[in-house]
């Protein structure tokens, strides 16, 4: 696995036509430090990709964000076969992170995609997102 160091840009992650497929149009992507922003035309929906590592607390940051969500009343699933270990969130306080993935990728960090909608809706809408965008994730592991 490489080191965080090596990657100059989380974007490489989920391309841009994979992000048009995800939000369902042509997305303008942005670029801030190591987070890679896509999003349609009024932001109502946007796709952020970041791949953020502590050296070895790596799987601290990964449990503290799960607990996170969980203690905020997110609905939260572990998801088998991505990663070293991968869990999915549906966020229903409406704090701007509707929906995503944070997967743990030993010797590399944290890789989150978060889906933020701003205007929340709801948990069957962002559950059927997150289908969609299970097939991406699994591409953007390989890619790390």
């Amino acid at each position: 696995m490489a080191s965080r160091a090596q990657f100059r840009s989380s974007c490489p992650f989920i391309t841009a036509e994979e992000a048009a497929t995800i939000l369902g149009g042509k997305a303008t992507r942005s670029e801030e430090a190591y987070v890679c922003t896509y999003a349609l035309p009024g932001k109502i929906v946007t796709l952020v990709v970041a791949l953020q590592s502590a050296g070895g607390s790596d799987s601290f940051i990964f449990n503290d964000s799960k607990r996170e969500f969980i203690g905020k009343g997110a609905l939260v699933k572990d998801e088998a076969g991505i990663g070293a270990a991968a869990f999915s969130f549906v966020n229903g306080d409406r704090d701007g992170r509707g929906s995503g993935f944070f997967v743990l990728i030993k010797g590399s960090g944290v890789l989150m995609i978060i889906l933020q909608e701003q205007k929340f809706t709801g948990t069957p809408k962002s559950t059927e997102r997150l289908d969609k965008l299970r097939p991406f994730i699994k591409r953007a592991v390989g890619r790390v």
